[in-house]
């Protein structure tokens, strides 16, 4: 009987070792993959800083920090702290200094879940398009990636975006050169440099990528999806596809068009043709199906312009789909909840399921 327990103390003594060094391995082998996946990023970037950095390391530094900038801030539209530590937990999210095609320096951001590095997985690449102008940007911040970015990240993609070209950041710094956003002009090549550069990524599925926008965003997308077959699902909310249109509803977007967009006069009406998705929707890439998102009450662009768009896409016999709802607002963020689920499922449907 003692001879059987000694016996029986060994093997398990053995097995405990064995298991222990198996996690060893494991470690071993996360970190050598978090040392791939830094040396591929390292070597097609400027710098980087994680999204965690400074007052994003906790839950409680994050709100203190929006306390001092301002006191009155209503605490109950910041999500939980359960929701910020999650996606802390199981995301690796970091902002990005990146050249364009051209050499231009743009700021960006990258996020990918966690729970890949280590292994051979490859996840599908979602291309987010901010909205805002050059003269009103609107960059991603932490609160916005809380609402929109990170939720579909945590689904089980890798999801980029760039911040265009003209924007001030600390990676940046003061003495070099911002660019210019010419809204819709050569800042296009800051996203599909951004796609090349995600494609090329440990863990990401090159042959799996999708364009997510909003307002400006959407302009963004179908330029930058223009054909390109590699993109295989588009989604835009609060869309931007007739430029023209836009100004006749709102006269003061003129600004814009005059400040920003660097063609002479003569030629301007040219310059809004070419950003408006609505006349050459032909161009689109027939493979990818694009679910528009508008709200009837949005102030900012017209939901005309999303059913515009889908009578031409209905012509073209390019799949799509429509979805407005009612009484929403530009951004949509009061239905934030239900928009989510709606992006995440078009992109599952055809990054994840199309196979």
């Amino acid at each position: 009987m003692n001879t059987n327990l000694a016996f029986f103390a060994r093997r398990r003594s053995r097995y405990v070792i064995w298991l222990l060094s198996m996690g060893v391995l494991a470690s071993m082998n996360a970190r050598a993959a978090d040392s791939e996946y830094d040396a591929a990023l390292r070597s097609r970037i400027d710098s980087q800083e994680s999204c965690y950095a400074g007052s994003f390391a906790t839950y409680d530094s994050w709100t203190s920090a929006l306390s001092q900038r301002n006191p009155n801030f209503n605490r109950n539209l910041l999500p939980s702290r359960e929701t910020y530590e999650r996606f802390q937990r199981e995301l690796d999210c970091r902002w990005i200094l990146y050249r364009s095609e051209d050499g231009q320096l743009v700021n960006g951001f990258i996020i990918v879940p966690k729970r890949i590095l280590g292994t051979k997985e490859r996840l599908p690449i979602v291309v987010y398009n901010r909205g805002g102008s050059p003269l009103a940007p609107g960059p991603v911040v932490m609160g916005s990636m809380l609402g929109q970015q990170f939720p579909l990240a945590v689904e089980g993609f890798i999801v980029v975006g760039s911040q265009y070209r003209g924007l001030r950041s600390r990676l940046l710094g003061p003495d070099r050169d911002p660019g210019r956003d010419e809204f819709g002009g050569v800042d296009v090549k800051d996203v599909t440099t951004l796609v090349d550069l995600a494609a090329s990524l440990p863990h990401a599925d090159a042959n799996k990528i999708g364009m997510y926008g909003w307002s400006r965003g959407s302009m963004q997308s179908f330029l930058a999806s223009r054909s390109n077959p590699r993109i295989r699902a588009i989604a835009v909310g609060g869309t931007l596809v007739d430029l023209e249109d836009w100004r006749e509803f709102r006269p003061e977007v003129n600004q814009i068009y005059e400040q920003v967009i660097p063609d002479p006069p003569e030629s301007k009406s040219a310059a809004l043709r070419e950003r408006s998705a609505i006349l050459w929707a032909e161009q689109l890439p027939n493979s990818a199906p694009i679910l528009l998102l508008h709200g009837t009450a949005d102030d900012r662009s017209p939901f005309r312009q999303s059913v515009a768009m889908s009578q031409r896409l209905h012509e073209l016999n390019h799949p799509h789909e429509l979805v407005l709802i009612g009484g929403g607002s530009h951004g949509l963020g009061e239905h934030q909840a239900h928009v989510n689920e709606l992006v995440i499922a078009w992109f599952k449907r055809y990054l994840v399921r199309s196979e």
